[in-house]
């Protein structure tokens, strides 16, 4: 979305993740060259008022992982297709919710390392004994009903990656 100059930000004021993953993403928006419009809400029930403003304010809408804006993420869509903006959440669980596309470490795949991490310690081995593993890669992850929605071109060479290796919702 090359046009898109104004990014909103929501993220719930009392989920620390949520909070810290918003302040980052703030400060690279900022090194684009781009405006930042940070939104708070403190519980669910903040996001309908909140997404409306939001919608009205910017071009487009970014959700970082945070349980409260993914807990309301189908009124935020609602409320930003109403205004036909798009969607770019952090995780490829909020696509499916309803998010327009992301780029995204894959959810099962965190689980599937939080469960390696487990069953060591399972068979006595010290967490302090090796290193914290992380998921570094991600996926794409395009909500198709969503991208025709709101007539946005998906390049081809993401499209194709998305088919290969992550995921297209229907």
């Amino acid at each position: 979305m090359p046009q898109a100059k104004k990014i909103g930000v929501v993220y719930t004021s009392s989920d620390s993740g949520g909070q810290s993953n918003a302040k980052k993403f703030e400060k690279l928006v900022k090194k684009a060259g781009l405006q930042p419009k940070m939104y708070t809400i403190a519980n669910t029930n903040d996001m309908q008022q909140i997404s409306q403003q939001m919608a009205s304010d910017v071009d487009v809408i970014y959700a970082p992982q945070d349980n409260g804006v993914a807990s309301s993420m189908k009124t935020l869509v609602n409320n930003a297709n109403q205004a036909g903006k798009a969607v770019f959440p952090a995780a490829d669980t909020m696509v499916a919710d309803g998010g327009t596309a992301s780029y995204a470490i894959d959810q099962h795949d965190l689980g599937r390392t939080a469960g390696h991490m487990a069953a060591k310690v399972i068979h006595g081995k010290k967490p302090a004994n090796y290193p914290v593993e992380y998921v570094v890669k991600g996926k794409y992850v395009i909500n198709q009903k969503q991208v025709d929605k709101l007539n946005i071109q998906i390049p081809e060479k993401i499209m194709q990656q998305a088919h290969k290796n992550g995921r297209v919702i229907k």
